[in-house]
């Protein structure tokens, strides 16, 4: 269980008292849904945006079609219009390790809003003890909660291609795209001022 999954079990009794239900650990929905189908991300410290496997198939990186892929198809497409592929290609077998590629934040929002989400939530592992983290943020022009958070617009938003990145425990490499965001400014909207 990575930082964000931990993050989404600690806060699910908390987030079922404000009506919150939690929608389970699959790529294509919001984490939490509120009574009026408003969809909440939440995100750890630390944690990625969405990543994708990419195969090497002789000639250039591919991505999973096939319906088993654990990837959703909405990163998918967004790996597949961003040129990251053709990059990354051009740079095998080259010693790099990584390539990055920026893109407008709203990339990142709209990808979100796509998942059914209205906000996204930066948490800190240790939020009930009062500790804070970035906070919440609004995905859209839309504020369906009435929070008055800001909009989500990090500095840096791109993709990072990690060449023969090692996978779980059995330390196999697989190369890989991340969808990343630095930059984070504080939010003035935190989960326990709700």
């Amino acid at each position: 269980m990575n930082n964000g999954q931990k993050l989404e079990q600690d806060l699910i009794p908390f987030l079922e008292a404000l009506g919150l239900r939690f929608a389970g650990n699959y790529a294509d929905c919001p984490d939490f849904i509120g009574s009026d189908g408003v969809g909440l991300e939440v995100k750890g410290p630390g944690g990625t945006f969405g990543q994708v496997q990419t195969p090497w198939n002789g000639t250039q990186y591919t991505l999973p079609t096939s319906k088993k892929a654990k990837s959703p198809a909405r990163i998918r497409r967004l790996v597949s219009s961003s040129g990251i592929l053709e990059r990354a290609s051009a740079e095998h077998g080259t010693g790099l390790t990584q390539i990055k590629m920026e893109m407008p934040p709203k990339t990142v929002r709209e990808y979100y809003r796509d998942k059914g989400c209205s906000y996204i939530y930066f948490g800190h592992p240790d939020f009930m003890s009062g500790k804070r983290a970035k906070g919440i943020f609004r995905l859209g022009t839309c504020d369906p909660w009435n929070l008055e958070c800001p909009r989500f617009n990090p500095k840096y938003t791109g993709f990072r291609f990690r060449f023969g990145a090692p996978k779980g425990g059995d330390r196999k490499r697989v190369s890989l795209v991340e969808l990343n965001c630095t930059g984070i400014s504080k939010s003035s909207v935190d989960l326990l001022d709700i």
